[in-house]
């Protein structure tokens, strides 16, 4: 059985690929196992030709690599970044409504604190005041006590005598 074999297309000559010709021409003789010198020379050159070709791509495979992980890192860092920010305005805004609020009320608290202060001296000065009145109101009342008690005493002095003028033999007997 004969196998059919499709016509080769020509490779394409990339970078990587190298030109037999021109390390030929650069070398003196044709490589050949006669002239030992030639062919390692030959060798040499497309030994470093690959060692070149292959530290190039290298260098370019890396080169893409860094400037996908770039292009990737940027866009997650920016991303982070962004949403680092906005978690942050949010928070100095909650801070700000609640540093708002907090003044607010400790004025209103403080407010609250002189109101009762005032009302406190005011019903102060009037308990000072209404002790001074009852003070002075006690003093008086005891003092017409005083005189009452000694006019009752004048009175029950007053009305033995009379009774002792209208009917002296019942004192006596009691």
């Amino acid at each position: 059985m004969a196998r059919k074999t499709a016509a080769k297309a020509p490779r394409k000559r990339t970078n990587s690929t190298f030109r037999l010709k021109e390390v030929t021409t650069t070398c003196e003789r044709s490589p050949s196992p006669r002239h030992p010198l030639t062919w390692r020379r030959l060798q040499q050159a497309l030994a470093e030709r690959v060692l070149a070709a292959k530290d190039k791509k290298k260098k370019e495979t890396e080169k893409k690599f860094l400037a996908a992980a770039h292009k990737h890192l940027t866009r997650d860092t920016s991303e982070a970044s962004d949403q680092l920010v906005a978690l942050y305005q949010a928070a100095n805004d909650e801070y700000q409504k609640f540093i708002i609020s907090y003044a607010s009320v400790d004025d209103e608290i403080r407010s609250l604190w002189d109101a009762i202060r005032a009302e406190f001296n005011n019903l102060a000065a009037l308990a000072q005041k209404r002790g001074k009145i009852n003070a002075a109101s006690g003093q008086s009342c005891e003092t017409a006590h005083i005189k009452a008690i000694g006019k009752v005493r004048e009175a029950c002095i007053e009305t033995e005598r009379i009774v002792n003028i209208v009917r002296p033999d019942k004192i006596e007997e009691s």
